[in-house]
């Protein structure tokens, strides 16, 4: 769940209209612009996320000391495993903007 958001908003930032589509299979067709379409799905999910708690990074399960130590362990493991299904996602992201969706997961950015 924590790597939902992130992945929406970087899609957000490449493709538009597919979130835009799914906008409109999710909330019904309206007279917004492809973008406004977006960015609502984008925040509803965001929204529906918060309300059941789930907006949170890795770095909010652990204690400072044990996120230092496993912080590249956790970034490593995440970029191996967890985005295999990036393979078969609506786009394409390069190696920079995974590792930038990862950091954020991780708890490094925000």
């Amino acid at each position: 769940a924590i790597s939902t958001i992130p992945v929406l908003e970087k899609t957000l930032e490449k493709n538009i209209q597919k979130l835009s589509d799914l906008n409109d299979l999710v909330f019904g067709n309206s007279s917004k612009s492809p973008e406004e379409k977006s960015k609502y799905f984008v925040n509803k999910v965001k929204q529906l996320i918060e309300t059941i708690g789930l907006s949170r990074t890795a770095k909010d399960y652990l204690k400072d000391d044990d996120f230092k130590k496993l912080s590249s362990e956790i970034f490593s493991h995440v970029y191996n495993y967890k985005f295999r299904a990036l393979d078969d996602h609506i786009v394409k992201f390069s190696k920079d903007e995974i590792s930038t969706i990862i950091n954020i997961i991780v708890g490094i950015i925000s």
